[in-house]
This record gives structure tokens, C-alpha cells and sequence, in this order.
């Protein structure tokens, strides 16, 4: 199905949860969590592992060197990949992102990073067509794991970043503000949100850019420089 008049009129007939906004129903927190991807992590390398965590961010250069090197000695852990991932990102090297994201994701399916990240790189190069079948058709994240009773914030920003996303890219502007707007009541100074402000609401330039040259050129000329 093609990201154009037969999904839009899809999902103006689609009935988001009407517990979206209702934090107390998804069960956020910001203190760690034991999940099934968590408890993958030998507990010899879990101190190392949150030490990367703390400067995955600022110094990704770094964090790809001691990810890389761990991984030299243990099988596929889903939480590194993540953040290996996320590092590539950060330094733009999308090829080697692509790479780690695509086989998160066959590895391990069912984890929501490996969900977001394939997600991620997938809608930068326009592939809008495959969101839906990551998430298994779920909008909201206690439906995509009903079995669990608690989540970190960080991945509802994840998954609430992706749909806006995702939304914006198909013309459903109504329904990208709405995932937005959530993640900003949850964490307005959040990295992930300021980014996902970025993307739904484009700056002036952009605007401009977009009334001179039309949308779809604009949107193939910046699928094309990220693959560069």
C-alpha cells in the first residue's frame, strides 16, 4: 500500500486510544527497568556497559571503540547494538547504522529499540510503507506489549517519536502533532523531542524551500544527501 491517498484516508478513519495522554495508564517511569532485552546483558559486562551509557551521547567516537571491542568477546547483545546504532547516528556514518539496525532487528524482533532504530533509518530514506508492519499495526505502546506493565520513558519517546514521524511523512499532520505533544508532556527538554519537533515542523527556510521547488523534490533531495 502505497504512503499516499489509500493510507490517508485509512487512518482519518482511525481511533487512536483515548488514553494517549493518559500517563498513568502506560506507566512511565524514569528509574531503570528489568525487561527481557535488559537481562540479555552478562552480568560481567553490565557496569561497562552502563559506563558507555553515560557518554553515548557526547562522545559517540568513543563509545563505538569500547562497544566494538566488547563485541569481540560475547554474541549479540540487543542493548549494545542499540547503542552502537545510535552512536553511528550521531556521526552520521548511516551506512554502518543501517547495517547494526537491520540485524537488531532480525535478531531480536520484539525489542522496541530494534524496532525504532530500523524504523528510524527506514523513514529517512522515504520507506513509509514498512512503519506499519514493525509495530504490528499497534499506535499505542501498551497494545504493542500488553503483557507489560511499566516502561522506561525513554522508549515511549521512541515509539511516540517514530509514529509522529511517520504521520507527518504521510500528510496526516493532526495525528503527528498528537504523538508529539505527548512526548513534550512526558519530556519537553528531551533531546529525542526537540528532534522530532525539528522534523514535524520544518524551519522557515525549509518552508521557503519547499513553495519553490514543491514538497517531493525537497523530500528526495534530503533522502538523497543522507545517503551520501
Amino acid at each position: 500500500m502505497e504512503a499516499g491517498n489509500s493510507s490517508q484516508e485509512f487512518y482519518r478513519t482511525m481511533q487512536l486510544p483515548s488514553n494517549i495522554f493518559d500517563l498513568q495508564a502506560v506507566n512511565i517511569t524514569d528509574d531503570a527497568i528489568k525487561t527481557k532485552w535488559s537481562e540479555m546483558t552478562p552480568l560481567s559486562i553490565k557496569d561497562k556497559v552502563h559506563e558507555i551509557h553515560d557518554y553515548l551521547h557526547s562522545e559517540p567516537d568513543k563509545a563505538i571503540k569500547e562497544i566494538l571491542k566488547i563485541k569481540q568477546n560475547y554474541s549479540e547483545i540487543p542493548i549494545l547494538n542499540n547503542y552502537l546504532c545510535s552512536c553511528y547516528i550521531a556521526i552520521d556514518d548511516l551506512k554502518n547504522a543501517k547495517a547494526i539496525a537491520s540485524k537488531n532487528y532480525k535478531l531480536f524482533p520484539k525489542y522496541l529499540f530494534a524496532k525504532t532504530n530500523h524504523a528510524q533509518l527506514l523513514l529517512q530514506e522515504g520507506k513509509t510503507d514498512e512503519i506499519p508492519k514493525i509495530f504490528e499495526r499497534k499506535y499505542h505502546l501498551q497494545s504493542l506489549y500488553p503483557k507489560r506493565k511499566l516502561f522506561h520513558y525513554t522508549e515511549f519517546l521512541a515509539f511516540m517519536g517514530i509514529w509522529s514521524v511517520y504521520f507527518n511523512k504521510i500528510g496526516e499532520k493532526d495525528l503527528s502533532k498528537i504523538y508529539y505533544k505527548a512526548m513534550k508532556k512526558i519530556a519537553r527538554s528531551h533531546p529525542l523531542t526537540h528532534n522530532i519537533k525539528k522534523q514535524i515542523y520544518p524551519s522557515i527556510f525549509e518552508r521557503i524551500l519547499e513553495r519553490c521547488i514543491g514538497k517531493e523534490k525537497l523530500e528526495k533531495i534530503i533522502i538523497e544527501s543522507k545517503k551520501n
